[in-house]
C-alpha cells in the first residue's frame, strides 16, 4: 500500500505527483503496490479528543 499525504484539498496536484512517485519508485525496485491512499487535511490534536486520538494512532490503549 501506498500512502501519501498533503495538509490541504487544494494541493491535489501535489497528491498526485506524490503517488506517482512512489509508484514510479516501487515498479523500479520491482514492489507490488495493491493500493494507493491519498489523504489530506490536518490532524485536529487541539481538540479534546486529541490526546485519545493520539494514543490510538500509536497503537496504545485509549483507555490509558
Amino acid at each position: 500500500m501506498a500512502y501519501a499525504r498533503v495538509s490541504t484539498s487544494g494541493q491535489q496536484d501535489n497528491l498526485r505527483d506524490q503517488i506517482k512517485f512512489i509508484q514510479t519508485y516501487a515498479n523500479a525496485k520491482e514492489i507490488i503496490l495493491d493500493q494507493a491512499q491519498p489523504d489530506w487535511g490536518k490532524p485536529d490534536f487541539k481538540s479534546k479528543k486529541a490526546p485519545r486520538q493520539r494514543k490510538i494512532a500509536f497503537g496504545q490503549s485509549a483507555g490509558c
